[in-house]
């Protein structure tokens, strides 16, 4: 659970939701009403934090910071789609926190206070190469937070308040160690662990078929081709196939012509008349054609599982309409051939005069 300013206030819930929540009078009276929640896979978040003005950091399992923006900051929004602003190394701080103007505050293994600047705070900057503002000690302490003024709260094992200042805030003064600005109070007890459910967040966490397809589709954006489709594991190679949209009956006509309209010089001259295209020798020719080239991509060691289609056209779809001949060969099933056409049964028209000859297909 965190603020974001302004009465807004973040959580997450087990089912790895991001809650909004809104204290309207924020005097203490006001109650927030039934918070409004968008899907969020915070089983790969480390650290949760807000930088102001819907800002949300996040450190993920790979150990790289994200950049989150709640854009309308009223509960209706979804918060999705992170950028990553800082690679690797993320993972080892024990405590983070902004400091407002994109100031984030860390304290690494060695107990150092570090100070990092997200200038551009739109997702675009990459946030690196810190700056040591305060030298060990911070690694006592039990809770770590920030204002937007400079001021670093943090509370003691005696469970007394402390502060320090960050007089500078561009990360090139000494932040003092922090003074004791309230004594011990009540001790914080943390609540009841439930030790079944953190076995199965645990679990859950550590899943390779989930952290691993997480992980790669945070780094990785493909573009499919016809050929490829996803498959139901997330961690089963992803074997591309290459698409031609060329025409094959060009191809077919070039060897010869009594392959595609056999008897064609029997036709009488000042002739005009309508043909239906032949769907069985159409899907056989290019099955046959599909499969000669899974042949050689595979001898050419092409990374492909033999499943896609390279080649869907046979006609010529340059004068309009620009859908495939055929669907996916492994998507026919037991249909039989002739049966698998997308556009059905085609109408040629052929015209044979003294003066020209040829056909036009609709």
């Amino acid at each position: 659970m965190f603020s974001g300013g302004e009465g807004i206030i973040y959580a997450v819930d087990q089912a790895g939701r991001l809650l909004f929540y809104r204290d309207k009078k924020r005097d203490g009276q006001g109650m927030s009403p039934t918070p409004r929640s968008s899907a969020w896979a915070v089983q790969n978040h480390r650290f949760v934090f807000s930088g102001g003005e819907g800002i949300i950091y996040a450190i993920d399992q790979a150990g790289r910071l994200l950049f989150y923006r709640d854009k309308k900051r009223d509960g209706t929004g979804d918060v999705a789609n992170p950028a990553v602003i800082g690679l690797g190394g993320w993972l080892q701080f024990k405590f983070l926190c902004s400091g407002g103007k994109g100031i984030i505050y860390a304290v690494d293994p060695a107990g150092q206070l570090l100070f990092y600047r997200d200038k551009t705070r739109d997702g675009t900057g990459d946030v690196a190469a810190p700056m040591v503002i305060g030298p060990g000690g911070w690694l006592q302490f039990k809770f770590f937070f920030s204002d937007d003024n400079g001021v670093i709260y943090v509370v003691d094992p005696a469970g007394r308040l402390l502060a320090s200042r960050d007089k500078t805030r561009d990360g090139t003064g000494e932040v003092a160690f922090p003074a004791v600005i309230g004594p011990a109070g009540t001790s914080i007890s943390a609540p009841p662990l439930d030790l079944s459910q953190t076995r199965g967040a645990l679990l859950q966490s550590i899943d390779p078929a989930k952290t691993i397809a997480a992980r790669m589709q945070m780094q990785v954006q493909l573009r499919l081709t016809r050929g490829a489709e996803p498959t139901g594991d997330p961690l089963e190679p992803l074997l591309d196939a290459p698409d031609f949209p060329q025409p094959m009956y060009e191809a077919l006509r070039d060897l010869s012509q009594d392959f595609l309209f056999p008897g064609l010089e029997h036709v009488p001259a000042n002739t005009v008349t309508l043909l239906k295209t032949n769907p069985q020798f159409v899907e056989s020719f290019l099955v046959g054609l599909n499969a000669e080239m899974s042949s050689e991509l595979l001898w050419r060691n092409y990374p492909t599982d033999q499943r896609g289609t390279s080649f869907r056209q046979f006609w010529d779809t340059s004068v309009g309409n620009d859908q495939a001949d055929i669907d996916m060969i492994k998507k026919w099933g037991d249909r039989k051939l002739g049966d698998n056409a997308r556009a059905g049964d085609k109408l040629v028209l052929l015209l044979r005069a003294s003066c020209c000859a040829g056909t036009r297909m609709r």
